[in-house]
């Protein structure tokens, strides 16, 4: 029987093949200051996982940085409590990847659809259907505030799909994932 890390690399692999067959690969602009705009609304639905990267030397398997065309969107920053956030996600939101790692070397991750409603994003992890929910409140620097409610909040900024696949990729190689 595989594990959950394992079987959410084969999930995540599986869909990281169908969202690039059947998509153009179309890549819009990052960079610069986000255009995001919202309004706060409490949410504290978040559960931990595993970590998401297909990475390997198999060639059946895609990693993260694969995905780099289908990502339209990417921030990456700090929470509250100082652990880094790093978010990706493709046009039509079904597939996001969020990755979370605190000074200890511990990831978290939620690799998903995501459902919006108003300014709130809720994602859910495909193979535990954990979620992970916050509003967008934009600031006055450019940067986002990710309120999520009682599990802290999240001070990121719009950067290259590139670039957080690159840190992605590190933090599943380097990293603990929380189970």
């Amino acid at each position: 029987m595989m594990n959950a890390q394992m079987m959410k690399k084969t999930v995540l692999a599986l869909a990281m093949t169908a969202v690039l067959g059947l998509s153009g690969g179309m890549l819009a602009g990052c960079g610069g200051g986000s255009s995001s705009n919202g309004t706060a609304s409490d949410s504290k639905d978040t559960t931990t996982s595993n970590s998401s990267n297909s990475s390997s030397s198999s060639s059946d398997e895609i990693s993260l940085k694969d995905l780099e065309s289908e990502m339209s969107e990417a921030y990456m920053g700090l929470t509250d409590s100082g652990e880094g956030f790093y978010y990706a996600g493709n046009a039509d939101g079904s597939l996001v990847i969020v990755m979370a790692l605190n000074d200890n070397g511990e990831s978290i991750s939620f690799v998903g659809p995501a459902e919006t409603q108003g300014n709130s994003v809720r994602v859910t992890d495909m193979v535990n259907g954990s979620t992970l929910t916050f509003s967008i409140e934009p600031q006055s620097d450019g940067t986002l505030l990710l309120n999520m409610g009682d599990a802290g909040s999240a001070l990121v900024a719009e950067c290259k799909p590139s670039e957080v696949l690159d840190v992605m990729e590190q933090i599943d190689t380097y990293s603990t994932a929380l189970a």
